[in-house]
């Protein structure tokens, strides 16, 4: 193998190897916008959810203290019901606990899942017969 070929062979070896280099390079600093960009819309929502969170238990506190005020219920009647409440559905965790799949059905008449205790769709008001 001649001095030229080697050189030659070395030149065309780098300058693939920079090539595939950049590429990989070009590749990353996209997926790194793309994650910023989540991040940023992920950052966003948060600060939306705490704000309707700041929202509802303002709503929350003002709700019971018209209730305490006007004498339509004692606190220890709201938070039995509260307790009832949070029971119902199924799971007694202080929250409200979304069903699970299989515990949704799907209306005949407007196609959206509803719980399966119900006897008419929350929806579009279809009785179910039974």
């Amino acid at each position: 193998m001649s001095i030229f070929n080697y050189i030659f062979d070395s030149d065309w070896s780098q300058r693939s190897d920079i090539e595939a280099l950049k590429s990989q390079n070009a590749s990353l600093v996209g997926r790194s916008r793309e994650r910023r960009s989540k991040e940023a819309a992920n950052e966003a929502r948060v600060e939306e959810l705490e704000q309707e969170v700041g929202e509802l238990a303002l709503l929350c506190k003002t709700m019971m203290q018209i209730l305490l005020e006007k004498r339509v219920c004692t606190g220890q009647e709201f938070e039995a019901l509260i307790a009832d409440l949070d029971a119902a559905d199924g799971v007694a965790d202080g929250k409200v606990t979304k069903p699970k799949p299989a515990e949704l059905k799907e209306c005949p008449q407007c196609k959206r899942p509803v719980q399966h205790h119900h006897t008419h769709c929350v929806y579009c008001g279809m009785k179910y017969p039974g």
